[in-house]
């Protein structure tokens, strides 16, 4: 299932070309088994050192041929018995249990018969989800447990004393319970099956945490053992460049900060000398400077609070009200105007679009056509003005009907309807037009930058989504949208701390300017002090520099000896190789099993482990697994989970189901039945079960694909606890088993027939005939009715109706005849007056063929 493993060595190898060279170097020795030992790992902790520092490394990196060859092929497992079971339950058994390496074995054994100690002792040494202690019995002193396991891996059978040995090949071996079943349905579970090419990524994830503790093992004890600085004066520039000093320090670094003057000594002598004696000086212009900075501040800070009211919900909820009264204003005086020109040639008169053209025939009158002159210009009759649309001379009905429009015009509700409008779009003006950032605020912020680059740049935030805030107004204004509420104000922290930090230094230049200047020559005696101080120790700085240095490559190679590429790789080439497949085969175990809407999905992994979650299909609502599905739907989620599994193993190792049925209805059950035995075709299968009913569809599927079934019953007398038999019950016996136990009787019954005992002999001849007619009766309902209507089940199959229409008359005849015959001679109480002759073993010979023969004949219908 996870496909050509040539391409999955081709592609780690090409992968690992890219990895660093102690990685190639380790690739190369897992792939050809050579030993990684602490002396191994310490050399390549020295490659991922050199590499990190920049030397040449030689290394051997893996190679194809490395690795083909040595992937998959695990060779199967088997488990062929347990015995000597010792304080293990309640078994008492020494026998133990065997099971057939070829087909499937049932175990079936009824509630505490001890079938469920040996199933316990599997799944401690198997792979199993979910981990069971077996527990000694606890009504005697607990003693120490042992048993002896039988096992096959390959060709090789092995004796295992259990719990001292326990190889790793038993992995191999699945193991399924309802414990396991829950760990499918409520965690997430990683892919059981890894490549064995994917387990050298596997490996070198270990080796890479191994050298990861040499690296840093190396790293703490360098940081622990580094040279000491001397000290420096507190607060002065040598001890900041002391501070400061790293792996990128340079030699000129420390020829200028341990750079001292010929006449140091003189100097640092007149230095102390000034400072006993100082005397103030005028620092006015500081004062000034620190004056404008707080004025800045101050400015840009008012400068938002004004541009955040400006487009506060308030006032924007202004600028909505004025809009809307604007609508219903414009709205009635629309109304008038529609009353008033109703009689007009043209429609519209009075509306906006006439309206609009009102407007701008009045501009162009007073501006152009007739200045100084009262729109409309009307003329008399010795000089008659012109249209200012048409150029027309103005008629005298044109006069009339242009002075009706200019006092509708100027009525009230018009101009509450103008007044309104302009009103509004004043409003929008002030928005449109404010400035976020105008001359003023530009040097006010040049000026703040100039002292804090973090103000300045808080105080631009701010103003910049402002103005961004601003044009989203403006363009809600003009579309009519709702407008988007203003943004919080920022955290102008800097600003505010800039602002106490100035107004501080000018509350210090108000009192006596000693104290400053006692400030900056202490700070230069303590620059002259640390400079000589370098000077003297320059061999430690630079000492220190080359620790530094170490140190950082430590740390390059410490980060690159990381597992976490190899993990996503790991986890990457697992879902390509392995995952997608693995999904769908869920998908497919899940429908076959009715779980329509489960599907298996990834839930991430650690160290290159992929787990897997089952998840619901369409799910509106997020709810647990457990919370959602039945019980006999969790039951068959965890098969769904377990199989899946199973199929992802190449190794064809046998597969331990106990009790896998509990809650599932006879369709699923019959079909978990099928897919248990298609299972064992290619493995092992072992199945524990107290349900009768599914070693009967076990052993009808078997039966159907020509599959070796192999049963064991435990069961429980007095003391003997997990007593085995070969076989099982009679009633979970199918019809073949069933004759063939008759068969064997009649050489018992042939016995008792010799001997002089007639009450024997009737009771034998009594008993023989009323067991064959209850094999006739299944025999009728395995060939006939069950292929239509399995008894006690509300499943009816319309397509094997063909059984019914094959059956002839025959076949009901010797049916009948033999069942009455059964009846008769066994199950009936016979009547007195009958008195029939005691049957000869000829004819319960002949009877017993009867039934084995129709039983073959009518089984055919149902395939042809």
């Amino acid at each position: 299932m996870t496909g050509d493993p040539a391409d999955l060595v081709q592609a780690i190898v090409e992968w690992s070309g890219g990895r660093p060279w102690w990685a190639q170097q380790a690739l190369g020795m897992l792939a050809r088994g050579d030993t990684i030992g602490d002396k191994e790992v310490e050399a390549l902790a020295d490659m991922a050192e050199r590499q990190a520092g920049g030397k040449r490394v030689r290394a051997e990196p893996l190679k194809a041929t490395d690795l083909l060859g040595r992937v998959e092929g695990s060779e199967p497992v088997s488990v062929l018995g347990i015995s000597e079971p010792k304080s293990v339950n309640a078994l008492t058994w020494s026998d133990g249990l065997q099971f057939a390496q070829e087909g499937v074995t049932i175990v079936y054994g009824q509630n505490g018969s001890g079938k469920s100690g040996y199933a316990r002792i599997l799944k401690k040494v198997t792979r199993a989800r979910h981990d069971t202690d077996v527990l000694t019995n606890v009504f005697e002193t607990p003693a120490d447990q042992s048993a002896l396991l039988s096992v096959a891996c390959g060709d090789t059978e092995a004796n295992l004393h259990w719990p001292l040995e326990r190889p790793d090949y038993l992995s191999r071996v699945s193991f399924y319970d309802r414990d396991c079943s829950m760990q499918y349905i409520s965690t997430d579970t990683e892919v059981a099956y890894r490549p064995g090419s994917l387990t050298l990524l596997d490996r070198l994830v270990g080796v890479a945490g191994r050298v990861r503790e040499v690296l840093d093992r190396r790293r703490s004890h360098l940081s622990s053992e580094l040279t000491e600085l001397p000290e420096l004066p507190l607060g002065s520039r040598a001890a900041a460049f002391a501070t400061s000093l790293s792996a990128d320090t340079k030699s000129f670094e420390i020829d200028l900060a341990s750079e001292v003057p010929t006449d140091a000594d003189r100097r640092l002598a007149a230095l102390r000398q000034r400072i006993a004696n100082l005397e103030a000086e005028d620092l006015d212009q500081q004062r000034n400077d620190l004056t404008q900075l707080i004025n800045a501040v101050e400015e840009v800070r008012n400068h938002i609070e004004r541009t955040r009211k400006v487009m506060s919900e308030s006032a924007i909820e202004a600028v909505e009200e004025a809009r809307r009264y604007a609508a219903v204003a414009r709205e009635a005086a629309d109304a008038a105007n529609a009353a008033r020109f109703d009689a007009e040639p043209l429609e519209g008169v009075g509306s906006q679009a006439w309206r609009i053209l009102w407007d701008a025939a009045r501009r162009y009158s007073e501006e152009a056509a007739y200045p100084g002159a009262k729109f409309p210009v009307l003329g008399d009759g010795a000089d008659p003005a012109r249209c200012v649309l048409c150029h027309q001379e103005l008629a005298d009905q044109a006069v009339a009907r242009l002075q009706v429009f200019e006092e509708s015009v100027a009525q009230d509700v018009e101009k509450t309807a103008r007044e309104s409008q302009q009103a509004f779009e004043r409003l929008v003006a002030a928005v449109q037009r404010h400035e976020i950032l105008g001359t003023g605020v530009e040097l006010a912020l040049q000026r703040i930058g100039s002292v804090s680059a973090h103000a300045n740049a808080e105080l631009r935030a701010e103003l910049d989504l402002l103005d961004v805030h601003r044009s989203q107004v403006v363009e809600a204004l003009d579309s009519g949208t709702e407008a988007p509420q203003i943004i919080p104000l920022g955290d102008l922290s800097q600003a505010a701390l800039l602002l106490d930090e100035t107004e501080t230094q000018l509350a210090d230049l108000a009192v006596d300017d000693r104290e400053a200047q006692l400030v900056d020559l202490r700070e230069e005696e303590g620059d002259l002090v640390g400079r000589k101080i370098l000077a003297e120790h320059r061999e430690a700085i630079e000492t220190r520099i080359t620790e530094a240095k170490r140190l950082r490559t430590l740390d390059t190679a410490f980060s690159r000896a990381s597992s976490r590429g190899i993990t996503r790789k790991a986890a990457e080439l697992m879902r390509t190789h392995v995952s997608d497949v693995l999904k769908h085969h869920f998908s497919q175990e899940a429908l076959s099993l009715d779980l329509e809407r489960v599907r298996l999905a990834d839930a991430g992994g650690r160290q290159g482990n992929l787990k897997h979650r089952a998840q619901l299909v369409g799910a509106v609502q997020r709810a647990p697994l457990v919370s959602v599905l039945s019980e006999g739907q969790q039951t068959a989620l965890g098969l769904a989970g377990f199989l899946t599994e199973v199929q992802s193993d190449t190794s064809s190792s046998a597969v331990v189901f106990d009790d896998p049925v509990t809650s599932l209805d006879h369709v699923v059950q019959e079909r978990v039945a099928r897919r248990m035995v298609n299972l064992a075709q290619d493995r092992q299968v072992i199945v524990f079960t107290h349900d009768i009913g599914f070693v009967v569809d076990l052993k009808r599927a078997a039966n159907a694909s020509s599959l070796p079934v192999t049963e064991r019953w435990v069961t429980r007398l007095n003391a003997a606890v997990g007593q085995v038999s070969d076989g099982g019950p009679w009633q979970g016996r199918i019809v073949s088993q069933r004759i063939n136990e008759l068969t064997q009787r009649l050489s018992e019954v042939r016995k008792i027939y010799a001997d002089d005992d007639p009450a024997a002999r009737q009771e034998a001849a009594r008993s023989w005939y009323q067991d064959l007619r209850v094999v006739w009766e299944r025999a009728l309902e395995e060939v006939v009715i069950g292929p239509v209507s399995i008894r006690g089940k509300l499943e009816l199959r319309p397509s094997n109706l063909k059984v019914l229409a094959q059956f002839t008359e025959i076949d009901n005849q010797e049916f009948q005849a033999a069942f009455t015959r059964c009846g008769d001679r066994g199950s009936h109480d016979a009547s007195p007056e009958l008195n029939r002759p005691l049957p000869r073993i000829e004819e319960m010979e002949e009877d017993l063929e009867l039934v084995r023969t129709w039983h073959r004949r009518v089984r055919k219908y149902e395939n042809q």
